[in-house]
This record gives C-alpha cells, sequence and structure tokens, in this order.
C-alpha cells in the first residue's frame, strides 16, 4: 500500500538499485540519512509483527560507518521487542562498535581457528 510506496525508493537506494521513480533526486543527505533509517526501522516492525526475527551480520568489521549507524538505530529503538541480533567480527581495537547501555548483550570470544 501506502507505506510500501513510500519505502520502496529508500530500498532501491540503499541496495545499489538506483531510484525507480526519481523522488530522491532532490532529498538533502541528512534528509535522505533519516529517512533511511526510517525505512530500514519499519520494515524490521512490520517483520516483528508476525514473529520473533534474528538478524545475522557477519564479519562485522567490514562495516561502513552508514550500516553501523542503521544497526545502532535499530538496536536503540527496538530494544524491547523479539529481535535478536547475531554479529561476528574479528578482534579489533574498535570491535565494541554496537555496544549500547540500553541493549543486553553477550559476547563469546573465541580462540583463533587454526
Amino acid at each position: 500500500g501506502e507505506e510500501a510506496d513510500r519505502l520502496m525508493p529508500l530500498l532501491y537506494h540503499v541496495l545499489g538499485l538506483g531510484d525507480p521513480d526519481a523522488t530522491l533526486q532532490h532529498v538533502e543527505p541528512q534528509q535522505l540519512r533519516r529517512q533511511i533509517l526510517y525505512a530500514v526501522r519499519t520494515i524490521i516492525e512490520r517483520r516483528l509483527d508476525l514473529s520473533p526475527l534474528l538478524i545475522v551480520v557477519e564479519d562485522l568489521h567490514w562495516a561502513d560507518a552508514a550500516s553501523l549507524e542503521a544497526l545502532r538505530f535499530v538496536m536503540d529503538r527496538l530494544e524491547r521487542t523479539r529481535l535478536m541480533l547475531l554479529v561476528t567480527h574479528r578482534p579489533a581495537p574498535d570491535n565494541d562498535q554496537l555496544n549500547s547501555s540500553r541493549v543486553s548483550h553477550t559476547a563469546l570470544r573465541l580462540s583463533p581457528l587454526n
């Protein structure tokens, strides 16, 4: 419906598929950023209406700043839902990139796999 029509151009943009109807062509970068975060949250919320959800993010150490921001945004706004994030990453000085004081989490540190 109407919500899907509003979210579809944003999803195309995020996935690198372009802007099918050129609705984002004149949107300011900060406004586009807010709209994308809203779209990600909305899609996850709609999916959570159906059942619990597990999102797996592998190799977080390769994530760009925008992806990290989107994950933090989702974590902070969906903290009391039936959402679980499973994140893997290599050890690094900034490996606590998604830690949030509002979200409970468990870290499992594994020895190198030889």
